[in-house]
């Protein structure tokens, strides 16, 4: 939720509003500064991503969209039986965490002017069985940042950290997710 707050100075500030809710239902609110583009403001306030999944043997099949080729096939992983060598749902899932921080930490750095040489990051998603039965426990996100100059490493790790915040899969997720960065000084392009 987007609110707008005027003092009696006539400063207006516009906050961002989270609601969490924990499993007995009991609510808290996060507030940060709102901070969109024009071109946010011009932006759908609600996308629908498509996919069609089929099953083509026992706990393996593919998965695709009408709007992107090619499917891509899938299995569970070996250890539920699945077939080796194939795409998980469990792959999927920290694949889709690691695209979404490149892509929001690239973005961000376009936006804020800020040159980077290259950005590598390794994501390893654990899972654990607990009394409801298997979920993912924590995200580990480590990217390799590597920048031109010293000066800017400090201003490299803050976008970093900005980018697990603000990443739109990282906030979907319910299990923690830890951001371990290195910061690399590199010669050139």
């Amino acid at each position: 939720m987007q609110v707008t707050i005027s003092s009696d100075s006539g400063h207006a500030e516009t906050r961002l509003l989270r609601l969490n809710c924990d499993k007995r239902g009991i609510g808290t609110v996060k507030t940060r500064a709102a901070s969109y583009s024009a071109a946010e403001d011009q932006m759908e306030h609600k996308y629908t991503y498509t996919i069609h999944a089929s099953s083509t043997t026992t706990r393996s099949g593919i998965v695709g969209s009408d709007e992107i080729l090619p499917p891509i096939a899938f299995s569970a992983p070996p250890e539920f039986q699945g077939e080796a060598g194939n795409w998980t749902p469990e792959h999927f899932y920290v694949a889709s965490v690691a695209a979404c921080f490149v892509s929001t930490f690239s973005g961000m750095a376009s936006i804020s002017k800020f040159d980077f040489l290259s950005l590598k990051l390794a994501a390893e998603g654990t899972i654990q069985k607990g009394e409801g039965g298997w979920c993912f426990t924590e995200v580990k996100l480590r990217p390799q940042l590597t920048i031109v100059l010293e000066k800017d490493r400090e201003r490299a790790n803050r976008l970093l950290e900005k980018a697990e915040k603000v990443c739109l899969v990282t906030r979907s997720l319910s299990c923690l997710v830890s951001l371990e960065p290195e910061i690399v000084v590199g010669a050139g392009r």
